[in-house]
C-alpha cells in the first residue's frame, strides 16, 4: 500500500469547488475533528479534509472506524447549509455518491442499507457520519465518509465480520485516486442539485434504499424486535410494521436485514 497521490488528485479536481479546497494529512485523529478545528480557526467552507490514517476515527453511534494505513478513503466534507435545510440529506449524498462510484468503476453491485451503509454483496464497505457546526451565525454540515478500498477485512483486528472492502469483493486492488476523484465529482453534482431542490436527495435515496420491503430486526434501547420495513419519513427515520401489525418509527438504531 502507498500514500494517496494527492498531487494527482488535486490536478484532476482543479475545477472542483471541493477539490480545490482539499487538505490531505498523512495521519490525524479524525477527519471530522480536523474539519471542525479548521472552521473554528476561521477557514471558510467548503472544506475537504482527507487522510491516509485515522488514530481515532468514529462511525455511527460512537463506534470506532478501523482501516489499515494507506488502504482506504477517509474524508470529511464541510459545506454551508441553506436556511431551513436538513443536514441529514447530505449523509444521503455520500452514500449515493459512494454507491454509484464503486459500481461505475468496478462493476460491483452495491446497495444502501438504512440509514446510510453501502453494501457490496451484502457486506458493509462504506460508512457515513454527519455533524453540524455554526460559523458566524451560519450552519454548516460536516460529513465524514469512510470507504474501505484496498485491504483484507480478515486482517484487521476488531473489524466486524459483516465488513468488507472494495478490493476484497473485486478480487484485485483499485486506484484510490480514481475512486476519490469520481466520488467528489459525484457528491458535488448531488449537492448542487440539492441546493436547487432539497427533496432531490431524499427521493433518490428512497429509490436506492435496499432495506425497504425487507424483513428486518431492529436493535434499540428497548432490546430487539422484528418487522417489515415499509417506508421512510422525510427526516430519514424508518417505518417498520412489527409482528402485531403496529407501524413503529425508528430514528436511531441498528437494523439488520434477515430472511423471513
Amino acid at each position: 500500500m502507498t500514500r494517496l497521490d494527492i498531487e494527482d488528485v488535486s490536478i484532476r479536481l482543479a475545477d472542483s469547488f471541493l477539490g480545490n479546497r482539499l487538505r490531505h494529512l498523512v495521519s490525524l485523529e479524525s477527519t471530522n475533528v480536523t474539519a471542525r478545528q479548521a472552521l473554528e480557526r476561521g477557514v471558510d467552507p467548503p472544506i475537504l479534509v482527507s487522510t491516509d490514517f485515522q488514530t481515532d476515527g468514529k462511525g455511527r453511534r460512537g463506534r470506532a472506524w478501523r482501516a489499515p494505513r494507506e488502504s482506504s478513503l477517509l474524508m470529511s466534507l464541510v459545506v454551508p447549509l441553506p436556511p431551513g435545510s436538513f443536514a441529514g440529506d447530505l449523509v444521503h449524498a455520500s452514500a449515493l455518491a459512494a454507491s454509484s462510484t464503486i459500481g461505475d468503476i468496478t462493476g460491483l453491485s452495491t446497495s444502501i442499507k438504512w440509514p446510510n451503509d453501502v453494501l457490496i454483496n451484502g457486506r458493509k464497505s462504506v460508512g457515513v457520519l454527519t455533524e453540524t457546526a455554526v460559523v458566524d451565525d451560519h450552519m454548516c454540515a460536516i460529513v465524514g465518509t469512510g470507504i474501505n478500498v484496498n485491504f483484507d477485512p480478515a486482517s484487521v483486528q476488531g473489524l466486524p465480520s459483516s465488513a468488507t472492502s472494495v478490493s476484497a469483493e473485486l478480487g484485485a486492488p483499485i486506484s484510490r485516486e480514481d475512486l476519490l476523484v469520481a466520488f467528489i465529482r459525484s457528491w458535488e453534482r448531488r449537492y448542487l442539485r440539492w441546493i436547487e431542490d432539497q427533496d432531490s436527495l431524499h427521493e433518490e435515496w428512497c429509490a436506492f434504499l435496499g432495506t425497504l420491503r425487507q424483513w428486518v430486526t431492529v436493535y434499540d434501547d428497548s432490546g430487539h424486535w422484528s418487522g417489515l420495513a415499509v417506508g421512510v419519513e422525510r427526516d430519514g427515520s424508518l417505518r417498520v410494521r412489527d409482528t402485531t401489525g403496529r407501524t413503529r418509527v425508528v430514528y436511531a438504531a441498528d437494523v439488520s436485514i434477515r430472511a423471513h
